[in-house]
């Protein structure tokens, strides 16, 4: 009988150490999306930054091609 409560007891040792590192890994995993849902909404709002700069510089080269099409041909 007592080996049987022996065995019994590193199995329970087993998986206590084994869901206490299952907790730890969920934890991590947790900060890991967190930091990944961080860096996707700086993406974002860079992309949208850089969308707007580009709007303006097609806007100015527009601007620019209007103006020499309305400038006589003078060559």
């Amino acid at each position: 009988m007592l080996g049987s409560h022996r065995k019994q007891d590193k199995k329970d040792r087993r998986i206590q150490e084994l869901s206490m590192e299952l907790e730890r890994q969920d934890k991590l995993c947790d900060l890991y999306r967190e930091q990944l849902v961080t860096f996707l909404e700086n993406v974002e709002q860079q992309m949208e930054l850089l969308s707007k700069k580009i709007q303006v510089a097609v806007n100015n080269v527009k601007e620019v091609e209007a103006e020499v099409q309305k400038q006589p041909n003078s060559q």
